[in-house]
């Protein structure tokens, strides 16, 4: 003889959006209870302490480089002359 199945109140897909109503809560609660103020702890010993003064600001970084060309042309000549009119010239930026 059959038995009618009962069904389980609550099912799997309500599970899933409550877990994820759950941790949305959690992330929201985090965001929103962090400190937004943020501090850096420096040791006194590091710490030079004087009167501003008005002078030149020398912005700049010493560096060691090599320049290379972005884009170069390399003529031939086959036959020797002079050059009477320039049909081309390379883009320059």
């Amino acid at each position: 003889m059959d038995r009618p199945i009962r069904r389980s109140r609550i099912s799997r897909a309500m599970l899933t959006r409550f877990a994820l109503l759950v941790a949305g809560a959690a992330v929201v609660g985090l965001l929103v209870m962090r400190p937004t103020e943020r501090t850096l702890r420096i040791e006194a010993a590091k710490l030079t302490i004087s009167t501003v003064v008005m002078a030149p600001f020398h912005d700049f970084i010493a560096l060691r480089g090599q320049v290379v060309p972005l884009g170069s042309v390399v003529l031939d000549a086959v036959l020797g002359g002079r050059v009477e009119a320039v049909f081309a010239e390379a883009a320059r930026n």
